[in-house]
Parts: C-alpha cells; sequence; structure tokens
C-alpha cells in the first residue's frame, strides 16, 4: 500500500540531483551495473542496467556536505520506472547511509534512526514516486543506493530529492547551490561575450 502524498515543499538538499551526463561520474557501481542517460516516457532519467548477482549503484552526491542536523526529520525520493517488482526496504532499493566519519566502524555510516518507507514494493512497469524518512543523530552527509538489483533487470530513476519533514515535494527542483552555480557561469560567459563583441 502507497502512501499519499502530501507535498512539504522544502528544498532540495541533495546536490547535482538533475540528470546530467556531467553527474555520471558521482554514481558508483559494482558487478556489471551500469548508468546512462537515457529517455523514458518522456523523461529525461538515468537508466540503470544490473550486472551479475548483488550488483549494485550508490549515489554519492553529497559526499562530505554536511547539511544533516540531527533530531529534524529528512525525506528522500525519486521517481523510478522498473522493469520487475522490486522490493523498497533498508535492505535493497532503500538502503542509506547517514556518514559521520568521526564515529567509527559501521555505525559511522549509520547515524540515523526512525527509518520508514512509503511503500513495501517498487511495481513493474510504471513510473511512482518512493521515498523513505530517517531522523539523523548527529551532524552528518548523506549516500543513496540501489542494492542487489535483480539479474536482467533495468531501472530508470529521476527526480532525485532530499528535504527536511516526512513527505517530499511533488516536483523536483535542483538544490539552491546548483542554481547559484548555473547562475554564475551564465554571468562569466555574458561577460566574455560583452567584451569580444566588435
Amino acid at each position: 500500500e502507497t502512501k499519499a502524498l502530501i507535498p512539504s515543499g522544502g528544498t532540495n538538499l541533495l546536490r547535482k540531483s538533475s540528470v546530467s551526463d556531467e553527474y555520471l561520474k558521482l554514481f558508483d557501481s559494482t558487478n556489471g551495473a551500469t548508468v546512462e542517460v537515457a529517455e523514458k516516457d518522456g523523461r529525461r532519467a538515468y537508466k540503470v542496467t544490473a550486472g551479475s548477482s548483488g550488483s549494485y549503484i550508490a549515489i554519492y552526491h553529497n559526499n562530505d556536505v554536511f547539511n544533516l542536523f540531527p533530531d529534524e526529520t529528512y525525506v528522500f525520493s525519486y521517481r523510478i520506472y522498473s522493469s520487475v517488482d522490486i522490493p523498497f526496504n533498508f535492505g535493497i532499493f532503500g538502503h542509506t547511509q547517514i556518514v559521520n566519519p568521526s564515529v567509527s566502524g559501521d555505525l559511522g555510516l549509520h547515524q540515523d534512526t526512525e527509518r520508514t518507507f512509503s511503500t513495501t514494493t517498487i511495481k513493474a512497469n510504471q513510473w511512482q514516486q518512493v521515498y523513505l524518512t530517517f531522523k539523523p543523530i548527529s551532524i552528518s552527509y548523506f549516500r543513496a543506493f540501489f542494492l542487489n538489483i535483480p539479474v536482467g533487470s533495468h531501472f530508470y530513476i529521476c527526480d532525485l530529492q532530499l528535504e527536511k519533514g516526512k513527505v517530499p515535494s511533488s516536483t523536483h527542483s535542483p538544490a539552491p547551490e546548483d542554481f547559484a552555480t548555473v547562475t554564475a557561469l551564465h554571468s562569466v560567459r555574458d561577460t566574455v561575450d560583452s567584451h569580444t563583441r566588435t
């Protein structure tokens, strides 16, 4: 059963969340899993194709961006279209790491409590938004994983968001830092253009 979505309207805390060839380098993969930019049903998305048994991908967009704080609730969401039904839980496609490197061992990778999931199963052959919530126990940063991708399957993901609150926004927006980077780049180009016109 899927919970009803009531948008929280929060700021996206996940950097470089738009679908882009440039951001492919921020993914990690194992056992032959691949990630590429593709179109699906008019949506620009990342297409992930399974490798051998135990393959997974990881999203490292926020490595060393310490923007998660204790006692706040956060929600991570994305839209997905999968070729097969997939469980949505901590052991498969709902795995996250809330990382505090000053805490040693496995505990330093899982600095969170109170995890909840919007559904138990990602249904095949339909676009859907899924999300999970968690509460950090220390100042930390975020990583997401798609573990144990079923052999022979593929899926598309887009609209990656990390926000404060318990329910995600219904529409994707980039992190403010990403807007600042684009704006700064446009300003540089405008300045260069203005000095090179004859």
